[in-house]
């Protein structure tokens, strides 16, 4: 058995061998991230501030579709592999971090290729380090997404649900309807958690955040009505000057009141990285468990048994596990959504 940072770097040094490889591969992909974010600023050209709140949402769906399936390449076509290391007493954990760092070559290679693309043909104001880093964090979360999509469901299914995600995704990010305030109001005030999960939420609003000091006063003060409807009063964007959350008062506590109360700003990458971590972590339970059922004599807890009983054992046990990792997630959700955490300790020696 490999020690954890030896098996980390062979690891390593096989998938930058194989990531050199699929040099191909990655060009197709990186011509057509270029091609569609060009056309799409030629053809939805950048007069009005709405028409930037389209532009800036319809590029941020074409990156998530595109590296949503290139993501997918990463862990879903080495499976077999995976099995054999597992089998010989590999370290799955080093196996899981190996790959994920081998990945930020393709990360941050499409982030580059997509921020230039981006600033040369929208017209934004934005600045390139500031384009760069939050396409960074993006492909950073869409990443930690599909990792989970590739590791339990087949290759067909994997490449369905990242294109479901991505229009999902879309569509919770609160450029229409419904809004921001509105999701944040629905399910008996637990609807925040939609749009939360959404990265495309996060980087549009991460560069209409971007935009807003470029612009003129008199686009300003005529957009303010129709920023404010959709969650975004700027009154609250000076706030980002000296935070990276944006928020600053102690009134508020979590996602919720902010976006209810029209702080929708994005002042930083922060939140989509926090996002990429937290799908990378049930990425990695998920790997773990699904190795476990491969090659153990666990298997038949997870529906592999032509047992009657045991199948049906099985099927409730992975039903078991998946409502757990659920209700793990909604539980980092929660804290994810928490602006500020209160420690409450009691002194044992104090007199009531």
């Amino acid at each position: 058995r490999q020690p954890f940072f030896r098996a980390v770097l062979i690891y390593m040094d096989r998938c930058i061998l194989q990531t050199i490889r699929a040099s191909v591969t990655l060009a197709i992909n990186y011509s057509l991230c270029a091609v569609a974010v060009l056309l799409l600023c030629l053809i939805l050209t950048y007069e009005r501030l709405d028409q930037f709140e389209m532009q800036a949402a319809l590029a941020s769906l074409f990156l998530m579709l595109l590296q949503g399936v290139a993501a997918q390449q990463i862990f879903g076509g080495d499976l077999l592999i995976t099995w054999r290391e597992a089998r010989v007493g590999m370290p799955m954990i080093a196996y899981f971090v190996a790959k994920d760092l081998a990945a930020y070559i393709e990360v941050t290679l499409s982030s580059a290729v997509f921020a230039a693309a981006y600033g040369y043909a929208s017209g934004c104001q934005i600045p390139l380090h500031q384009l760069f880093a939050g396409a960074w964090a993006f492909v950073f979360a869409v990443f930690g997404l599909n990792y989970i999509f590739s590791i339990i469901l087949s290759p067909g299914a994997a490449q369905m649900s990242a294109v479901v995600t991505s229009f999902l995704s879309f569509c919770t990010a609160g450029v229409y309807q419904p809004q921001l305030s509105e999701m944040a109001a629905m399910f008996d005030g637990r609807g925040w958690m939609v749009p939360a999960l959404s990265p495309i939420r996060w980087l549009w609003g991460y560069y209409l955040t971007a935009e807003m000091p470029g612009l003129t006063p008199l686009t300003r003060n005529g957009a303010a009505s129709a920023m404010r409807s959709k969650g975004y009063d700027l009154a609250y964007l000076s706030s980002c000057k000296n935070s990276l959350a944006g928020m600053q008062e102690g009134s508020i506590e979590t996602l919720q009141q902010a976006w209810i109360q029209n702080r929708g700003w994005v002042c930083s990458p922060a939140p989509l990285l926090l996002l990429g971590i937290l799908f990378r972590f049930l990425a990695g339970c998920c790997l773990l468990l699904y190795v476990s059922a491969q090659t153990s004599g666990w298997a038949r807890f997870f529906a592999q048994s032509e047992m009657g009983a045991w199948k049906f054992a099985g099927h409730f046990f992975m039903l078991l596990v998946g409502s757990c990792l659920i209700i793990f997630l909604f539980a980092e959700v929660w804290v994810f959504g928490s602006e500020q955490l209160h420690f409450v300790v009691h002194d044992p020696f104090e007199r009531e």
